[in-house]
């Protein structure tokens, strides 16, 4: 992917995740604010167990994941979606990005990224 600019100052960057994303960009950050649209994909617990830790049962399950359906999602030039890992990796589209290299704060919790990432295909 080469860089992209349009006439209006940039891509359309559309975020399908549950939170805003925020992009450090040397002394910037540019947020990408959730659409409120969320890619997910479905879930399906098929077994349930437990595990016995000092002596406390912790529950286990068996889950699959299914296949999320992104056939309203149209390809645009000039248009990515902003998606989760796992979406990328279940769905190769070259018009998915997903957050990348993250920014951590004093107490380790992710505050944002340093770049978005596409993909490789297989």
């Amino acid at each position: 992917m080469e860089n992209q600019n349009s006439k209006n100052g940039g891509v359309e960057l559309i975020n399908l995740t549950p939170h805003d994303v925020v992009v450090f960009c040397g002394d910037d950050r540019v947020v990408i604010p959730r659409s409120g649209n969320i890619l997910r994909l479905p879930e399906e617990i098929s077994e349930k167990a437990t595990v016995l830790h000092d002596g406390k049962e912790i529950p286990v399950v068996t889950k699959s994941l299914g296949v999320a359906d992104a056939r309203a999602l149209p390809q645009a030039e000039g248009r990515y979606y902003i998606v989760s890992l796992p979406i990328a990796q279940a769905i190769p589209r070259p018009d998915f990005l997903v957050p990348d290299d993250p920014v951590r704060d004093g107490e380790g919790k992710v505050v944002g990224c340093r770049r978005l990432a596409r993909l490789a295909p297989k």
